[in-house]
This record gives C-alpha cells, sequence and structure tokens, in this order.
C-alpha cells in the first residue's frame, strides 16, 4: 500500500511516531509506519474509489538514476481524458481476466503447491501478530537496511550512508 494513498489524521502521527531511519528498518519506512499502526490496532480502511494511481519504481531498473519519467508522462495524458478512472480500472481488470485464464503453464501443479504453502505461512505470522511482509523481508535481507539498499541499488542510487560510520553501507 504506497505512502502517496495514506489519508490520516494528525493524532495518528502523534499515536504512532513518525518514520524512522532506512537503517533501522526491516522494511522500507513507510511500510514499517503502516504495520506499526496496524500492530496498535489502527483500523486501516479502503476508499471506495481510486485515490491515486501510483507507478512504482521498485522493479523498475535505473529509474531515478536515470530520470525515466515516459511511463509518468503517458499516463498523466491518459488521466487527463475524460472517465479517465473508468478507463484504468476496466483495463486493470482485464489484464486480471487474461492472467487468470488457463494456460499451459499455469496448470503445473508445483506453483499452485507453492503459493499454498505460503499462503498457510502468511496467515500463521498473522495470526502470530508478525507481518508477512516483515517476515519474508527479514529472510531475504537478513538485516536492518537491507531492503532498502535492494531497492536503491534496483532504482540506480547509491546506497544509503550510515550517520554512525558516515560511508556507504
Amino acid at each position: 500500500m504506497p505512502a502517496s494513498s495514506w489519508v490520516f489524521r494528525r493524532e495518528l502521527v502523534d499515536r504512532i511516531g513518525p518514520w524512522l531511519p532506512a537503517r533501522a528498518c526491516v522494511n522500507l519506512p513507510s511500510q514499517d509506519w503502516i504495520q506499526r499502526a496496524w500492530r496498535a490496532g489502527v483500523r486501516i480502511d479502503a476508499l471506495p474509489g481510486m485515490s491515486c494511481v501510483a507507478i512504482t519504481s521498485a522493479g523498475r531498473k535505473d529509474s531515478y538514476g536515470r530520470r525515466l519519467s515516459a511511463e509518468h508522462d503517458a499516463l498523466a495524458i491518459r488521466l487527463r481524458a475524460p472517465d479517465a478512472e473508468t478507463h484504468l480500472m476496466t483495463e486493470l481488470a482485464y489484464r486480471l481476466a487474461l492472467e487468470s485464464h488457463a494456460s499451459p503453464a499455469s496448470l503445473a501443479v508445483r506453483p499452485h503447491v507453492a503459493r499454498a504453502i505460503k499462503n498457510v505461512i502468511w496467515r500463521a505470522a498473522i495470526a502470530c501478530g508478525v507481518s508477512p511482509v516483515t517476515l519474508a523481508n527479514r529472510l531475504r535481507y537478513w538485516r536492518r537496511g537491507g531492503a532498502i539498499d535492494h531497492y536503491r541499488r534496483v532504482r540506480g542510487l547509491d546506497p544509503v550512508v550510515s550517520r554512525q560510520q558516515g560511508e556507504h553501507r
């Protein structure tokens, strides 16, 4: 859930606290904050309509380093059209429907078993009050700050400088 789509009252920040530095988090700072809110019992709801359109940079190689903006430019033009939300939601539904249709690759048993095992682990983590994303990031990156280092590398940015050491990590 991208932070650009969040709407909340100032009192919630006072209750949950600020975002932590990236080096202090297993997850990204925004996801760490929303998970702290969830653990504190904050009710998190979705609005009934589209509140923002986010083009994630997480998997777009060098998107920040090379200042890529073609996708944003194209989307900005589409958003100016009448009924832009309807068209975008229809396109999304169509793409999801195409992905869900059986193909020879989707008939393989192994991916379905792997997904079922992952779902059991995720549900167990939630039942224990542990965020499945935090668990996955802990296994994937092993240390605090590992997730931010990974995403900065993908996006074409330098590593975060540690204030304690004054050097790249």
